[in-house]
């Protein structure tokens, strides 16, 4: 399983047609789907640390077209170091379909860093070795190493890869995954004439210098966390809110995407933040038809701005306005639809708007049915990117074919992108009203998509809360599932499980007077067990009430159905609990929507439901990076180490000292004094318990250590 290519070395300049290199839609498999036809793909991704702005991008931006070179990275437009794939932010995006078999091959060329890369959304049904999540389904790509990823393209959707060690995805190492099926099998594929390569749209926030030195110096200096600044699909320049950078915000181009007029179009937006900061999304004078989120396809909604005066409350359907007096209201049914009318009092505005968190994905229609010419794609940070002066924001240009090339006239500032109307998935609802909108949750969609649902109505044969909040120690604020920071184990769960026992990792809450715990603060390698088959109703609570943020939560290897969600005044874990146990909570059991990110509501709580049915060590924790790195997250299991898939044969495996000796020394920057001084007496246990190996085992460490 461990495959070398030494052949592919890092040129200065990629060739941008090698579609093994550049993916997207130069890649052969990037096709019209047919039922029955698979292929397999292959991808090279060589990843270097390497610089924004630099010569490769000549006068850019000054001569706009040199912002486009070969290997030019101009996300941002400041200089600073990068960490990328093929030199290129986005990375190759992967564009294949249902049922075929993908293959990467990577090469880690960093000279101190090991990497992994995880298929965000894919299930991994089977082949949970491929999943990409460090010291849990494998051990990283040590430096200088290369390792080769094959797996089945068996979940479809709009999907993202990204790196799974510390910040490197916050740096640049993402791109987009799409798996696409044959049209007649896909939900919602009469409402749209063409889904293209070049219309994913991949939004990510970004620094104007590296992640990690931004995040832990103000971590470990108790400085607040904000926003900087926004790219789509690696373009975007940067505003100035600390005074000490180049503005470029104004100078460098943005992303374009191109429509014919009378053509609908399926956009595919992913999106993740370091901060805590969900975006809205909108576009000018069009609106937004939602026809899938995260993976799943959905009734199709279109979020359009309509006065009060047109409805007494939030619409879960399909909507058109067709005229100033009535619309017509599709009811959720197989087609044709049921129609209603409407009447209007006056005639409803075009504004609409997404609200995505980190790690989140929504396929939208948008219909290029007004006059030609050019429109701004709108992206407004909030939460911590809309505090203290700090006004995050970012545009692309819907532009229609026959279109000079300037810029749409409308202003685009932040306060510009501030949308009336209906929005879907708000965020920080328990403390944020939103006086100028009706809001639709997710939990209040409904899943279309037959294929990929899974039976969830009866009793659970397992209900399990998962609660979190911040808690203060002296280095700082944690946020802590069970009051408990996960700290990695020192050898992947998966891979090498027979050498787990039961003294190296905690379940759930964990007594503060146990081994796990130090002065308060209790980290350990959390892991909750759930039978194979079993029917799993979990409650996920937010105790916060001094914050606005939404956590995104993020489980690997299956999809969730999201039953029910809510805000509660003087949030309690036992006040959760006894409103679920008496029936007091309502519950979607007939086409609740499929996900596997859900954007918990602070001070509330959400329900979610899924089988059972993949065996294996599956990551769950907060998509946000930050929160990632610190530690807000929890393993679960899935089945015994029995039915759980053999490990492939010369599968990578981790010396135990080596490796978490390098995990920690990563991790102590941003972990502070109290997971600091709790990881070294883990890894003086560690080394403990290899006194007693032979000397070929420890000279095997000792190589180990060496490379890393």
């Amino acid at each position: 399983m461990n495959v070398r290519f030494n052949n592919l070395s890092f040129p200065q300049v990629f060739a941008v047609e090698d579609g093994v290199i550049a993916g997207g839609g130069s890649h052969a498999c990037y096709r019209d789907c047919v039922e029955g036809v698979a292929m397999t793909c292959t991808y090279n991704f060589t990843i270097t640390a390497s610089t924004a702005m630099s010569y490769l991008c000549g006068d850019c931006p000054n001569n706009v077209s040199a912002c486009s070179n070969p290997s030019c990275i101009a996300a941002g437009g400041i200089v600073r170091p990068v960490t990328v794939v093929n030199n290129r932010i986005p990375g190759p995006g992967i564009q294949v379909c249902l049922g075929d078999t993908v293959i990467v091959n990577v090469q880690n060329s960093f000279g101190v860093r090991g990497i992994t890369i995880h298929w965000h959304g894919l299930k991994m049904t089977g082949n949970p070795y491929m999943d990409g999540a460090p010291y849990i389904t494998q051990c990283p790509i040590g430096p200088h190493n290369s390792f080769q990823y094959k797996f089945l393209a068996d979940t479809p959707g709009t999907l993202i890869w990204h790196s799974h060690v510390g910040y490197e995805e916050a740096d640049g190492m993402f791109g987009a995954l799409v798996v696409r099926r044959p049209l007649p099998s896909e939900p919602n594929s009469d409402l749209y004439d063409h889904d293209l390569a070049e219309h994913s749209v991949i939004v990510w926030h970004w620094y104007p210098e590296p992640s990690a030195t931004l995040i832990n110096n103000g971590f470990n200096s108790k400085a607040t966390l904000y926003g900087a600044g926004l790219i789509i699909n690696g373009k975007g320049g940067m505003e100035d809110f600390y005074g000490r950078y180049q503005r470029t915000f104004d100078t460098m181009p943005r992303e374009v995407f191109t429509v014919a007029q009378g053509k609908r179009y399926r956009f595919r937006v992913v999106y993740n933040s370091a901060p805590d900061c969900p975006v809205q999304m909108s576009i000018d004078d069009h609106r937004l038809l939602v026809v899938a989120t995260d993976s799943a396809a959905v009734e199709p909604i279109e979020v359009v701005s309509l006065p009060s005066v047109c409805f007494s409350g939030p619409i879960i359907s399909r909507m058109t306005c067709q005229t100033c007096r009535a619309y017509q209201l599709y009811v959720p049914s197989t087609p044709p639809r049921k129609q209603l009318t409407h009447s209007l009092l006056s005639c409803p505005s075009l504004v609409d708007s997404i609200i995505l968190n980190a790690g989140e994905r929504y396929d939208i229609v948008v219909t290029a049915n007004q006059t030609v010419g050019s429109y701004w794609i709108r992206f407004r940070g909030l939460a911590f990117c809309n505090k203290n002066g700090v006004e995050v924001h970012q545009e692309a240009i819907l532009r229609y074919e026959d279109a000079d090339e300037a810029p749409p006239t409308a202003n685009n500032t932040y306060q510009e992108a501030d949308r009336e109307g209906l929005v879907l998935n708000p965020v920080g609802v328990g403390h944020i009203s939103y006086p100028e909108n009706s809001t639709v949750r997710i939990s209040e969609l409904t899943n279309i998509d037959l294929v990929q649902a899974q039976n969830i109505t009866g009793v659970p044969d397992n209900v399990t809360y998962v609660w979190y909040k911040f808690n203060t120690f002296p280095s700082g604020n944690y946020p802590q599932l069970f009051n408990t920071t996960f700290s990695y184990p020192s050898f992947p769960l998966l891979t090498q499980r027979d050498s787990l026992t039961s003294d190296m990792y905690c379940s759930g809450e964990v007594p503060s007077d146990s081994g796990y715990c130090s002065d308060g603060f209790c980290s350990c390698t959390n892991i909750l067990n759930f039978p194979l088959d079993n029917l799993v109703e979990l409650v996920l609570v937010d105790l916060d009430s001094f914050t606005h943020m939404d956590h995104p939560m993020h489980l690997h290897g299956t999809q969730f159905h999201v039953i029910a969600m809510e805000t509660m005044e003087n949030i309690t874990l036992d006040a959760v609990k006894q409103l679920n146990e008496q029936g007091g909570i309502p519950k979607k059991l007939t086409g609740p929507p499929l996900k596997d990110t859900v954007s918990v509501p602070v001070s509330g709580y959400a329900v979610i439901r899924f089988r059972v049915t993949n065996p294996g060590y599956w990551f769950f924790h907060c998509h946000i990076s930050s929160h990632a790195e610190l530690g807000m997250a929890v393993v679960f299991k899935f089945g015994e180490h029995q039915e759980m898939s053999p490990t492939p044969r010369n599968f990578p495996t981790c010396p135990a000292s080596a490796d978490a000796e390098c995990w920690l020394a990563e991790r102590t920057s941003i972990m502070g004094n109290d997971e600091g001084r709790r990881g070294r007496e883990n890894v003086e246990q560690k080394k403990n318990n290899l006194r007693g190996r032979s000397t070929r085992g420890r000279r095997e460490v000792r190589k180990s250590l060496r490379s890393l």
